[in-house]
């Protein structure tokens, strides 16, 4: 009875009411551990009253404490408030984190009501604090602009809140600088400039999340309060999304701008090259003709002789050579600019409501990015400008042709802005170039630890990895492996015909032949048709539920408020909904009226 009281609370939380309801698979463990050959003996074991003087001397010998007990009740409510506080969390995902919290700290849980109470009034003391503490933060004109999003304009069908929350689909440049009016209009909103840093991040999308969802009139029936806060908690989060969406749209526009430029370029050097080998040809029968005389003293003076004649000839084949010839990986630079006056539609919108930051080597991209700004701005009227008024290190050796005049040293604006865009683009893909804050175009490293964190963490962390706390000699030993792999690879591969190096666009690359297939032996044929033969075959409808009934996934679709769904059937809704998604056989099919 011992060893039952025992195990129950250390897995449970608490004891039952009847310590002989114990899982049978369990007592027969304990039965066989305490040398118990009739584990039916516990049977009786609740109606003596030894029961209660093993309850006691549990919680004294292992540290058992009441749920009420101070000053360990305090403490807990001060553990549930921050994890409250501090993020988007659910009754269901509290009640949870203070079930395992009681348990680790050999709390006697309560009543199940009694923690859901308590849960519940927990949330609500941290969740109205959050209300208070965004709504001050509004100052008056700004609470009036957020509240005026919920009203309906005359001669309109819908709130500006409508509007502003449906993010702009066009990835064309019409679609690029209605997004980038889109952002300025939710910036002039003003609660980008609140500052919000004591409230925790995590809330404020949790809120901000409710008033994407909700419609805009039951937004309009909150409370006061709450109705503020949450509108400035959208808002501040629209703000960078709406940023995201910018970006998101110009790196497709930006990009497609340079495949057309390639394309166009491509075919009209299609069209060119008819030009070009007559040209080429024309230029090859001569030198050929040169070649074949140059051992004969009087051949040689003929044909020079028809070469002085045809000079005029020769020198306008030369010129059509030097207009058509084109470097290898042509990137058509050229074509990309004839198309700056689209680009002139968006570009000054852009660098005035997208501010970048940088790593320090794509620092010489961010100076030229603000340096074009500037250039825009005060000088809109003027296309060309010496070498040494803008930050000429972005400009790459395919751009240098196009954006600067070899003998007067002038930089051509619409040339320069489609460089700085091009490397933009490139660094924004590679997160060298980023946005601060932004969730999508972020910088990455700010997600790494901070330094006081990383040497709190280290021992533990380099444990679990298995590796040195020493990245030097981590780095060394794998710098050694690479070097002993690369020299077995060299010394093996004259005699291996499946490895070579092939001199592919410009570069060395590394082919390996691929494996021949091997044909699958008769076990393994066998052995496949074997396990195929154990499956169950089940319902396609019925297989999400199983997968719940197995991890309960489906308990993590919660309500957008956080608190339980009265829906009926919501754990079959879901798993009907899943299977008509992820089988694209809409809803009728998995529609049971029943």
């Amino acid at each position: 009875g011992f060893a039952a009281q025992l195990a129950t609370v250390r897995a449970t939380g608490t004891f039952l009411a009847d310590p002989s309801a114990v899982p049978a698979p369990i007592v027969a463990s304990l039965a066989r551990q305490l040398d118990i050959a009739d584990p039916a003996v516990l049977a009786g074991y609740g109606k003596l009253a030894v029961r209660w003087k093993h309850t006691a001397e549990i919680r004294l010998r292992y540290g058992y404490r009441d749920f009420a007990a101070q000053p360990g009740h305090f403490s807990l409510l001060r553990w549930l408030y921050r994890q409250a506080w501090n993020d988007d969390l659910g009754p269901t995902a509290l009640f949870r984190a203070a079930h395992r919290k009681m348990l680790a700290e050999r709390v006697i849980l309560p009543g199940e009501q009694v923690l859901v109470r308590l849960v519940g009034s927990v949330r609500d003391r941290a969740t109205r604090r959050l209300w208070s503490r965004l709504a001050a933060a509004a100052s008056p004109e700004v609470i009036m602009a957020v509240e005026t999003l919920l009203v309906v304009p005359d001669g309109k069908r819908r709130s500006d809140l409508d509007r502003l929350r449906r993010p702009p689909f066009s990835p064309t440049i019409a679609g690029l600088v209605q997004a980038l009016e889109r952002l300025g209009e939710i910036r002039a909103l003003g609660v980008g400039g609140l500052d919000l840093s004591g409230v925790p991040a995590p809330r404020v999308a949790g809120l901000a999340r409710y008033a994407e969802d909700a419609w805009a009139t039951q937004l309009a029936d909150l409370a006061p309060g709450r109705r503020v806060a949450t509108l400035v908690a959208f808002v501040h989060v629209l703000t960078g999304s709406a940023r995201d969406d910018v970006i998101d749209i110009f790196d497709v526009v930006f990009g497609d701008l340079q495949r057309s430029a390639t394309n166009r370029g491509q075919r009209r050097r299609t069209a060119e090259l008819r030009d070009y080998d007559r040209a080429v040809g024309e230029l090859r029968a001569r030198m050929q003709s040169v070649l074949d005389a140059l051992d004969d003293d009087g051949a040689i003076a003929t044909v020079l002789a028809a070469l002085r004649a045809d000079r005029e000839v020769i020198v306008a084949v030369l010129g059509t050579v030097t207009t058509l010839m084109r470097p290898p990986e042509d990137p058509f630079h050229e074509r990309l600019v004839a198309a700056y006056p689209q680009i002139r539609r968006f570009l000054p919108l852009l660098i005035d409501a997208v501010a970048m930051e940088s790593t320090a080597p794509t620092r010489p991209v961010l100076d030229a990015y603000q340096a074009l700004g500037t250039w825009l701005a005060e000088r809109p009227r003027t296309t060309r400008l010496p070498e040494g008024e803008v930050p000429m290190k972005v400009v790459t050796k395919s751009w240098e042709p196009h954006v600067r005049d070899k003998e007067t040293g002038m930089v051509d604006r619409a040339a320069y802005a489609c460089c700085v865009l091009d490397r933009l683009r490139v660094g924004l893909r590679r997160r060298d170039v980023y946005a601060p804050g932004s969730v999508r175009w972020g910088d990455p490293r700010a997600e790494l630890l901070s330094p006081e964190t990383w040497e709190a963490r280290r021992e533990q962390a380099c444990e679990d990895l298995a590796l040195d706390t020493d990245p030097a000699r981590v780095v060394a030993h794998l710098g050694e492996v690479l070097d002993s792999a690369w020299r077995r690879t060299a010394e093996g591969m004259a005699a291996n015909p499946d490895l070579r190096v092939e001199h592919r666009d410009g570069a060395d690359r590394i082919v390996v032949t691929p494996l021949d297939a091997v044909d699958e032996p008769a076990s393994l044929v066998e052995l496949r048709g074997l396990v195929e033969a154990l499956l169950p075959e089940v319902e396609i409808a019925d297989l999400p539920l199983e997968v719940h009934g197995w991890t309960g996934f489906l308990d993590e679709y919660t309500h957008i408020s956080g608190a339980a769904s009265r829906t009926q059937g919501l754990v079959e809704s879901l798993s009907a909904l899943l299977v008509s998604e992820a089988c694209n056989v809409g809803l009728a099919p998995v529609v049971d009226e029943d």
